[in-house]
């Protein structure tokens, strides 16, 4: 019997390949007829197309459109023109859906067992002094210099900070790829982090992707969107034109180094370049955020600091890249759905108000065996 084949509007075709966002190199070598499939030269068959679909995450159904679907962010995006794309990124389209699915799920689950909002979200307006909104959220999470101190590195400031936000009710949720593909690795310069806004369920997202001091900055930055009430999509540039963003940027700012302590610890006189690794260790940031720091509290003019900026900039692009692997999975996973949702979902699996198929949808797994060694590993059971 012959194979079946379909025709497919070369529009088509051009979208799954923007929307996937595969190199250019990849994509030659990953699909040598797609070329002549999109001029009509010939046609792909039934599974060969199922393929094509599976490979660039696209749904099978929408190849047989007249015309590209309309699929806008379904939250406010907050990046800068250069990082917004004309297409959403498929891989930045499914961690939003999963994250909304989870959230989802959770305030159901809190509101079914009457538990009380989460008192902070949405506390303050973002015409509060930043500075002030830091205090509030140090304040609420329970976080500042001294739990800092205790962090010996980037790794473990961003857990103590995670595991604060968690505490009071955040599902905090770090990923460096989408779902469980490891080839689907989330790109920075794309987006840097989330919030999703809810009063029961307050979500936010990092990439996990980026460097660890990028992430507890984009922690902290997207913690101070929930305290405004705020969802969104961030890339969190610092000549933001987003009144959002830079209050939210300066917010950030001044609960990671605050002001006092950056005085305490700045040597007025001594070079500046000096004092750049020394003052990143200490409030376990990135070099370029304290070149922020150092421009916003007077010490930089907006000229000095573009030009710092850039100098460090590429000292840090001459460094060598760091192999970090992504660890046992059933520690890592957890993080990456947020512990405290799944810890939620787990007992609720086996306290039997929750399917085991429902579970395996919103871990990412085909597997009930996956949902038992996490169980296990948290504690669960």
């Amino acid at each position: 019997m012959p194979s079946v084949r379909v025709e497919v509007k070369p529009e088509l075709f051009d979208y799954a390949r923007t929307r996937c966002g595969i190199a250019a190199d990849d994509w030659e070598r990953r699909f040598p007829r797609y070329e002549q499939w999109r001029n009509g030269e010939v046609q792909p068959t039934l599974k060969q197309l199922q393929a094509f679909a599976d490979q660039t995450h696209t749904p099978m159904g929408w190849f047989f459109l007249p015309e590209p679907p309309d699929e806008p962010l379904p939250i406010a995006d907050f990046r800068t023109t250069d990082n917004r794309r004309a297409q959403p990124d498929a891989n930045l389209l499914d961690v939003i859906y999963a994250a909304q699915a989870r959230q989802d799920w959770y305030r159901e689950h809190q509101l079914l067992n009457n538990e009380p909002r989460v008192p902070w979200v949405g506390l303050m307006a973002l015409g509060m002094p930043p500075h002030k909104a830091a205090q509030v959220l140090r304040l609420e999470l329970g976080w500042g210099a001294e739990e800092r101190s205790r962090c010996r590195t980037w790794a473990a400031t961003l857990t103590s900070l995670r595991e604060a936000a968690e505490t009071t009710g955040v599902l905090v949720m770090i990923a460096g790829h989408a779902g469980a593909n490891t080839r689907r690795k989330l790109d920075p310069s794309v987006f840097r982090g989330f919030a999703l806004y809810d009063d029961h369920a307050p979500v936010v997202f990092v990439n996990g992707a980026d460097a660890k001091a990028a992430q507890i900055f984009t922690l902290a930055h997207e913690l101070a969107h929930l305290l405004a009430a705020s969802s969104g999509l961030s890339d969190l540039d610092p000549q933001s034109d987003e009144r959002v963003e830079r209050w939210c940027n300066e917010t950030a700012a001044n609960f990671l180094v605050p002001a006092e302590e950056f005085a305490a610890n700045y040597i007025a006189g001594q070079p500046i370049v000096d004092q750049l690794e020394p003052l990143a260790r200490h409030f376990k940031v990135s070099t370029q955020m304290i070149l922020g720091r150092l421009r916003e509290l007077g010490h930089l003019d907006w000229d000095q600091y573009f030009e710092l900026r850039m100098s460090e900039a590429a000292r840090i692009a001459a460094l060598p890249k760091s192999d970090s692997s992504g660890g046992n999975y059933y520690n890592s996973q957890p993080v990456k759905i947020s512990k405290r949702f799944a810890t939620e979902l787990i007992s609720s699996v086996y306290e039997g108000s929750t399917s085991w198929t429902e579970a395996m949808r919103l871990v990412g797994t085909g597997k009930a065996s996956t949902i038992e060694s996490m169980g296990e590993k948290l504690g669960v059971i």
